[in-house]
């Protein structure tokens, strides 16, 4: 009896210590989420923020169970009013503002990158880049469309997508070059 009574006591520390890693996990990348948001360039009525970055490193370098939730639970918490979207925004109110078809939008395009990354893997720099342009894409189809839907076609695609078309390249270009460096290092080892 003494042996089975040990592994049950070793199994709930397993169990214990695997929920407290997603834990960190996910608050790291709420913070990682939240930070990244605060270093903006604030230009008109969509910033220019990291956001991005932070979107791409967690999409695509999180466990992927870990990964599809953060931005459900940033949402939530920005939602409930904590401070944490750009320019220390939170409520409801921001979501139904401007910038919320781009909040919206970093769920599913986390969402995506992270069901290609368990669908057709993660097997080099060029592959990494296509789930970056592919969820970061979507990021922008769902900003720009609420954008439009608050104003016009033609000042979302102003506002809300030539103002950020020269530095999204660059920012999915050296995320995507960094996890996959980070990625082969950790496989080598």
């Amino acid at each position: 009896m003494r042996p089975k009574k040990q592994a049950s006591l070793q199994h709930r520390s397993i169990v214990y210590n695997a929920r407290r890693s997603r834990a960190i996990q996910l608050a790291v990348g709420i913070l990682i989420l939240a930070l990244s948001a605060q270093a903006a360039i604030h230009i008109g009525t969509v910033p220019i923020t990291l956001q991005t970055i932070g979107l791409l490193i967690i999409s695509l370098l999180y466990p992927i169970h870990i990964a599809a939730t953060v931005p459900v639970f940033y949402l939530g918490l920005g939602a409930l009013g904590f401070p944490i979207f750009a320019r220390h925004s939170g409520g409801i109110h921001v979501l139904l503002g401007p910038t919320g078809g781009y909040l919206v939008g970093l769920v599913i395009g986390a969402t995506i990158m992270v069901y290609l990354r368990t669908t057709f893997g993660e097997r080099s720099f060029w592959v990494l880049l296509c789930y970056g342009c592919i969820g970061i894409g979507i990021v922008y189809i769902c900003g720009v469309s609420w954008l439009a839907y608050l104003t016009n076609f033609s000042t979302a695609l102003k506002v809300g997508f030539f103002t950020f078309l020269w530095i999204e390249p660059c920012k999915i270009v050296i995320v995507s070059s960094m996890i996959y460096r980070v990625k082969r290092y950790y496989n080598n080892c």
